[in-house]
């Protein structure tokens, strides 16, 4: 990259009207002569190899001064008009301007146009009228010095060289700019054309690579519910199971209690045809004596004989003995069938294994047992260990009172260790309190991808430049700001890793390139003021709290950090001689390459990093072209050309006079490029 004043023969063009010179007996000439002395001497130049072309010592007599106009303006690199109402009237300045006008686009300059108002224009007051003329419309638009007053003074007097040295001072400057020859710049768009088609590559991988993953995800989320499925159907199979095995548990403890009731049954038949073996003795020997009775003959008078058993008395007698010991029997069984069925207790100290397992209170059985108590002894009970007031049975001692089973109560389940927290969306965003309650200098992050805010006090200060500064009008005029309440602004420009986190959800473009130089903490660049705005209003969604952008005021303020120097740390672009920013010229390890990662120079005295150089940063204001009517209470100015954005800070690409706090520039609203990104801000709590 080089310069125009590194040029090897470096020619300026002298414009003016004849009639002016003459009028003026010569002295538009010997303004000349002397402009071309302080210019040689300023870019250590002779007049081999620079010299300010006039028309009047140039062109020789017969020539074709329109072809010889052409060729010295096809060679000249700046532009000196005298504005004077003879030169805006005059054919040969109107052809002069217009060459030069197409000169200067062929150069990819716009700055090379250096006017000297040297007699009031009426016209140029009506901006009906100049914007209607060649002439007027170039001088009204560009910065020009005004040297009425100096019109009669000697061009060698004190105050008039100190002027001139003044204006050459500027032209030096602007031509030692960085500029691209017509090669470079068909160089740098061939770079530019084949960085585009590697973005474009690389837009259209990362498309390809997110349609991969998004299919991906939709795969593994297919297998998931596959598997959420599967495991949802063997949970109701092992629930089926289940049931079904709790199903066979009460059909075999029916089946257990049925067979036991048969069993009860069976022992009592044994007892009952004992009771109807007892119960038929009296009949028996009352038969037996009947049957005796009846079996002997009456007879009248007759004396007793001794009586001898027969043999049907002897087969009576062996069923009343026989009937005898079968009652015996019977009662000897019942007896026996009830100590088989009285339950054995045996109690043991309180927790044994024993007590555990045991499913039966303890019973005392004072006769046969039913069926139904027989069942009963069998149902489960919860057991708890008896109290210390409690006294055991033994084995052979007399039975208590009837002890009422226990029952415990189940504890609470504890809490499951995994069971699922569901955060507030906005678990890191402030509450009101917690904003009233900030500090100037403060720093807040309200979610782990959101950018670092600093605290902002509310103060005042002069916007813009005094007319010393610069001599371009859309820095002034200068003008009071109340910034009246605090406000938060972004300690960093934007990074790509805040804008890719944006991205990932959805919420930003994509395909938004670093031309390379890499992202992570380097500013996102290559975005519009509309992508801004898309961002602002992404986070503001995810946060829930109004963030947007500085408006034009509110950055150069942030950007003074209450100073009003030239630059935040002072008038010179260095501070000690170390670099405090990147441009070209800082002194920087990336002046005039790339970006710089953010918080590579020292903040300001609000704590912002970058206010100034690294990259353009898009505020919310329309463009206008100089300060008339603009608010006084740092607010956007929202109306004027709302199709082009202010832009503040300057960059990495240009010098360090466009560093200046009070620098100010425009872009359309739909513009992208690599010195282009932004800055947030949030407004606080009242």
């Amino acid at each position: 990259m080089a310069s125009l004043a590194r040029l090897p023969e470096l020619v300026g063009f002298f414009s003016y009207s004849r009639e002016d010179d003459e009028a003026f007996r010569g002295s538009l000439s010997a303004l000349r002569d002397t402009i071309q002395r302080e210019l040689g001497a300023q870019l250590g130049r002779t007049k081999r190899n620079f010299r300010l072309w006039q028309d009047q010592e140039a062109i020789a007599p017969g020539k074709d001064w329109e072809a010889e106009i052409t060729r010295a303006v096809e060679q000249s690199v700046f532009f000196i008009p005298i504005v004077t109402p003879r030169a805006v009237n005059s054919d040969y300045c109107k052809f002069e301007f217009s060459s030069f006008v197409a000169r200067e686009r062929a150069l990819a300059r716009g700055d090379l146009i250096f006017p000297i108002l040297y007699i009031s224009v009426p016209a140029l007051l009506d901006e009906v009228e100049w914007r209607n003329d060649p002439v007027l419309s170039v001088v009204a638009k560009r910065q020009y010095v005004d040297w009425r007053p100096f019109r009669h003074n000697a061009v060698n007097s004190t105050a008039f060289a100190q002027a001139i040295e003044r204006f050459c001072n500027k032209i030096v400057e602007t031509l030692r700019e960085p500029w691209h020859s017509a090669e470079e710049r068909r160089q740098l768009e061939a770079e530019a054309g084949r960085r585009a088609e590697e973005a474009e590559r690389l837009r259209l991988e990362a498309e390809a690579q997110w349609q991969a993953e998004e299919e991906e995800k939709l795969r593994k989320e297919a297998r998931a519910k596959k598997q959420a499925d599967e495991e949802d159907a063997n949970l109701r199979r092992q629930e089926a199971e289940t049931q079904r095995r709790l199903a066979e548990a009460a059909e075999r403890q029916r089946q257990e209690s049925e067979a036991k009731r048969r069993t009860e049954e069976k022992r009592r038949k044994p007892d009952e045809q004992t009771r109807a073996a007892v119960g038929a003795r009296p009949w028996v020997e009352s038969d037996v004596a009947r049957l005796a009775d009846a079996s002997e003959p009456e007879t009248q008078d007759q004396p007793p004989t001794p009586w001898r058993p027969s043999r049907r008395d002897w087969v009576i007698a062996g069923v009343l003995v026989a009937a005898m010991v079968a009652g015996a029997a019977a009662w000897r069984g019942q007896h026996r069938s009830e100590g088989e069925v009285r339950p054995q207790t045996t109690v043991t100290a309180p927790g044994s294994e024993q007590q555990k397992e045991e499913a039966h209170p303890p019973t005392t059985v004072t006769g046969p047992a039913s069926a139904q108590q027989k069942e009963e002894a069998h149902l489960p009970t919860t057991v708890t260990a008896p109290t210390p007031a409690a006294q055991p049975q033994t084995a052979g001692s007399a039975p208590g009172p009837a002890a009422q089973p226990q029952t415990t109560a189940a504890a609470p389940a504890p809490a499951a260790e995994n069971e699922e927290i569901h955060p507030s969306a906005n678990l890191g965003t402030l509450t009101t309190a917690q904003e009233r309650a900030l500090k100037p200098g403060d720093s807040f992050k309200e979610c782990s991808d959101c950018p670092e805010m600093i605290v902002v006090p509310a103060g005042r200060f002069t916007m813009g430049s005094p007319a010393v500064q610069g001599y371009n009008d859309e820095q002034h005029p200068q003008h009071l700001v109340t910034i009246g309440k605090p406000l938060a602004a972004a300690k960093f420009a934007l990074t790509f890793d805040e804008w890719d986190a944006c991205a990932a959800r959805g919420g930003c473009r994509r395909d938004v390139s670093d031309e390379g130089w890499g992202r992570g903490r380097c500013p996102a660049i290559n975005v519009t003021w509309e992508d801004a705005q898309t961002y602002v209003k992404w986070l503001s969604s995810v946060t829930g709290n109004p963030y947007r952008l500085l408006s034009e005021a509110e950055y150069e303020y942030a950007a003074r950090a209450g100073g009003s120097t030239d630059y935040p740390w002072g008038d010179d672009i260095k501070l000690n001689g170390k670099p405090m920013a990147n441009c070209v010229g800082c002194g920087s390890q990336w002046d005039g390459k790339q970006t710089a990662p953010v918080g590579s120079f020292a903040a300001n005295a609000f704590g912002l990093h970058d206010m100034v150089g690294n990259v353009w940063e898009w505020t919310e204001d329309c463009w206008n072209p100089n300060y008339q009517g603009a608010p006084a209470d740092g607010s956007p100015w929202t109306s004027g050309d709302c199709s082009n954005r202010v832009v503040r800070g300057g960059s990495w690409i240009i010098n360090p006079r466009l560093l200046r706090s009070a620098n100010r520039s425009w872009d359309s609203s739909d513009y992208r490029y690599s010195n282009l990104g932004f800055r947030v801000a949030r407004t606080l709590a009242p």
